[in-house]
């Protein structure tokens, strides 16, 4: 089976538990300190929004608004795009303003597009969309602002600034869990735990939580291992439609074509868009060989062994 492009992250799980167990925390990264009342907003998950699932519905003495978090940790040169469309669609469904924060957890995950600003402007100079968003840089925040801040934000502190001595930072986060109650404090630590993989190996990162501090029965353990099966199931079912899209081609083909060879079947096989494969399914009874069918698929047949030769 092929690998799934998209694999769950732990980090983005335990943040969107973080989040939504504490929202108050996660405001304050923004500014926003004043609030009446907070609560995660309910993204429908049958949708594209079903990403944009960190989306907390705010109440202050003003009114009410969305602030939808974007946690990010690798590089995308179309994140303000992405955010964009995020914000106009959660406008739309819920009919509320929506404050954008993108919160850069690696410098990896920095780009020259993703400035807070985010315009598209006519050939005529007429700015069609102007759209403004936060951006935080984690690693530019000094770690003693984080350590000082509140419980829900202290996971961030290996990933900012002066973070060079990770046992002093674990040092001091282990004072600051140690009075909260033991299922709390584990999630923390197992947020703790996602987010330091993103600076240190696997083996490292958990040499420095301490022992025993993450409980087995963590709900934030058994919502990345749910995750985990949704991603297998679905990549399963997406495996098992390209399966019968590559047999159904190969017997269509074989009755107007002719017989494969073994570089045709390996060209079919590599082909993983379920769009393409139908499409080349319909062009079937167009083709005067293989090769001319194989040509209308990116990457394969004479058209791609000619570009590569």
């Amino acid at each position: 089976m092929r690998k799934n492009p998209n694999p769950t992250r732990p980090y983005d799980v335990t943040l969107k538990e973080l989040v939504r167990t504490r929202p108050r925390d996660a405001l304050t990264l923004v500014g926003l300190t004043d609030v009446i009342d907070v609560y995660m907003e309910d993204t429908d998950v049958s949708t594209l929004l079903a990403i944009a699932d960190k989306v907390l519905h705010v109440k202050v003495s003003r009114g009410e608004f969305l602030v939808h978090f974007e946690f990010q940790s690798g590089h995308d040169g179309e994140l303000p795009q992405r955010v964009f469309w995020y914000n106009a669609a959660l406008y739309r469904r819920h009919n509320l303003p929506v404050r954008t924060a993108v919160i850069l957890l690696t410098p990896k995950a920095d780009s020259p597009t993703i400035t807070g600003n985010f315009r598209v402007t006519t050939p005529l100079e007429f700015e069609s969309i102007v759209f403004k968003y936060d951006v935080i840089r984690v690693w530019q925040m000094p770690v003693d602002r984080i350590l000082k801040g509140p419980i829900g934000l202290l996971p961030l502190a290996p990933l900012c600034a002066k973070a060079s001595r990770p046992k002093e930072i674990i040092g001091a986060l282990d004072k600051r869990f140690a009075s909260l109650p033991t299922p709390e404090r584990s999630e923390l630590w197992l947020t703790t735990y996602a987010l330091l993989g993103l600076r240190y190996d696997a083996k490292t990162a958990f040499g420095l939580i301490p022992k025993g501090a993450i409980m087995k029965e963590s709900t934030t353990i058994q919502a990345i291992l749910e995750e985990g099966r949704q991603e297998g199931r679905q990549e399963g079912r997406q495996e098992g439609e390209r399966k019968e899209a590559r047999k159904m081609l190969l017997r269509l083909g074989r009755k107007h074509l002719g017989p494969t060879s073994t570089t045709t079947i390996g060209s079919i096989d590599a082909i993983d868009d379920l769009a393409t494969l139908e499409h080349l399914i319909e062009r079937t009874q167009d083709a005067s060989s293989w090769d001319e069918l194989l040509a209308w698929a990116p990457g394969t047949g004479a058209r791609a062994r000619r570009r590569k030769s």
